[in-house]
C-alpha cells in the first residue's frame, strides 16, 4: 500500500470566498491556525480579504508524519494560546522554504528565512509566520519524541534558519525534496525508516548550527533591512514613521528590526533621517519649487522646524535657507559663465 494523498485548491472558487476556504483548509491540513491578510500601507488588508487568493496543498501521509507542498499568496499566520486551547497538538512542523521567504517567530527566537532554508516550530507554544510575498514550502509534521530527544538544544532549534546550501542542511533540504517527491510510490513498510532518517538530518542541521558560523543570519538581516528600506522611502512623509511602525508592518518584533539595520552600521533612524534630509536638499535646490522651507521640511516628514534646521545644518553645513540661496546663486552663476 503506498502513501495517501489528499490534495485542496482555492482556484475553482469564487476569488471573494478563496481566502475564507484557506483559511478552513490549513486548519484541517495542519492544525488550528489564524491565517491573516497582510495588511497594505494604510493598515487595511491586502489581496487577501478584497481579492483572490489562489492557493493550494497536497498533503501525503508517510505513517506518523505528514508532508504537505503548499503553494499559496502571501499571508501571515498564527498560532496562539486560543488556537492551542481549541486543538492541542503535540508535534513539530519542520517548513522548507522553496521560493518566497518566511519571517517566523516563537518565545524569543526570530528569523528571516530565505528560499532554500527551513525552520522548526512547536505547535504545543504560540509561534508566528509572516510571508510577505507568494511563496512556495514543503511542511513537514513530525511527532515530538522523533525528533527532540535528538536535538542537543531543544529551544534553539525552533524559529531558527537553517541554511539549505551548507552542510548537513543541505543534504537535508534534498533528502526533504526527495521523499515528497517519491512519497506517493512509497511502501507502508519504508515510512518509519524514513521518518527517522528525516529527524536524524534536521537535527543534525541544528547540531551543526551550534557549531558553525552560518552565514544565513546575515544575508537574511541585508535581505530583510533593504526591504525595509525600500518600505521606508516610500513612506517619509509620516511623520510616525520608525522603527515600530516597521515591526508592525513586517510582523516582526521592534528588536528584530534594530538587529537587522545594526549588521548594515546604521540605526533605523539614521536611515529615515538620511532620506528625509537628502529630499529636503533636492527640493531646495530645485529652481522651480517655491515652497517655503518649512513646508519642504513638513513635506518630508520634520514637523518642528527648528528641529529640522538644526539637524540639516548638521549634515550641510549651513542653515536650509542659506543652503537655497547658496545653490541657487550658484547656479545662475553658472548659467552666466555659460552664456
Amino acid at each position: 500500500m503506498s502513501a495517501q494523498t489528499r490534495t485542496w485548491t482555492t482556484v475553482d472558487l469564487p476569488a471573494s470566498m478563496q481566502f475564507a476556504y484557506w483559511r478552513e483548509v490549513i486548519c484541517e491540513a495542519f492544525a488550528a491556525l489564524d491565517p491573516r491578510p497582510i495588511a497594505n500601507a494604510h493598515g487595511r488588508s491586502g489581496h487577501a480579504a478584497s481579492g483572490g487568493f489562489s492557493s493550494s496543498v497536497q498533503l501525503l501521509a508517510l505513517g506518523d508524519i505528514t508532508a504537505a507542498h503548499i503553494r499559496t499568496r502571501g499571508h501571515e499566520v498564527l498560532r496562539g494560546f486560543d488556537q492551542i486551547r481549541t486543538d492541542p497538538q503535540d508535534r513539530l512542523f519542520v517548513n522548507l522554504q522553496l521560493t518566497g521567504s518566511a519571517r517566523v517567530r516563537q518565545g524569543a527566537q526570530e528569523s528571516v528565512v530565505p528560499a532554500g532554508s527551513f525552520f522548526v516550530v512547536d505547535t504545543a507554544r504560540p509561534y508566528e509566520m509572516h510571508f510577505e510575498h507568494d511563496f512556495e514550502l514543503l511542511s513537514f509534521r513530525v511527532p515530538r519524541e522523533r525528533l527532540m530527544p535528538l536535538v542537543r538544544s531543544p529551544q534553539r532549534l525552533l524559529a531558527r534558519a537553517m541554511d539549505g546550501r551548507l552542510g548537513v542542511a543541505r543534504v537535508a533540504t534534498g533528502y526533504m525534496q526527495s521523499l515528497v517527491e517519491a512519497g506517493p510510490d512509497l511502501p507502508d513498510a519504508a515510512f518509519s525508516t524514513l521518518a527517522e532518517q528525516l529527524c536524524e538530518l534536521v537535527a543534525a542541521s541544528a547540531r551543526e548550527c551550534d557549531t558553525t558560523n552560518q552565514g544565513v543570519t546575515e544575508a537574511a538581516n541585508q535581505a530583510f533591512a533593504q526591504q525595509a528600506r525600500v518600505w521606508i522611502s516610500q513612506h517619509l512623509a509620516d511623520p510616525c514613521l520608525n522603527a515600530t511602525a516597521l515591526a508592525q508592518r513586517f510582523g516582526v518584533s521592534v528588536r528584530y528590526v534594530h538587529k537587522a539595520f545594526a549588521s548594515g552600521g546604521h540605526s533605523v533612524g539614521d536611515i529615515i533621517r538620511q532620506m528625509r534630509l537628502t529630499h529636503c536638499a533636492e527640493d531646495l535646490n530645485n529652481p522651480s519649487d517655491r515652497r517655503n522651507v518649512s513646508a519642504i521640511a513638513e513635506r518630508w516628514g520634520f514637523r518642528d522646524g527648528a528641529h529640522f534646521s538644526k539637524l540639516f545644518a548638521a549634515a550641510y553645513g549651513q542653515p536650509p535657507s542659506r543652503y537655497r540661496q547658496a545653490q541657487r546663486g550658484a547656479a545662475r552663476r553658472a548659467a552666466g559663465a555659460g552664456d
